[in-house]
């Protein structure tokens, strides 16, 4: 009889071998990962880097716009981060076409906003 020990070392010494061909198997729509993730990384650094601006005092958040125009003027400037994150992402992926990422990137976040 398997006693319960028995049973807990038996999954923990032998249960990752059951889901490791599935945690390192690529995604079904790498290209679309890698955007979502680029434009995330965009969007997080573009609000971090605002904060950061704000509670140093250099954007008067008195001013009407100020902060808003700021915010898209450093969205702007971080686009260069979405586009190494998403190309980076999609040639692990083992993706083939970076240049078509990269404009998708480019045209993710505009396009959905404005």
């Amino acid at each position: 009889l398997i006693t319960n020990e028995e049973n807990i070392i038996f999954l923990h010494k032998f249960s990752w071998k059951i889901v490791h061909a599935d945690v390192f198997r690529p995604p079904p729509y790498p290209m679309v990962m890698a955007v979502a993730c680029g434009t995330g990384a965009q969007l997080f650094c573009a609000t971090l880097l605002t904060i950061i601006i704000t509670a140093f005092g250099v954007i008067d958040i008195n001013a009407h716009g100020s902060f808003l125009m700021a915010f898209i003027q450093i969205c702007t400037l971080m686009s260069c981060v979405s586009g190494y994150v998403s190309a980076r992402l999609f040639i692990m992926c083992q993706g083939k076409d970076q240049r078509r990422t990269s404009i998708i990137t480019a045209l993710a976040l505009p396009g959905t906003i404005f």
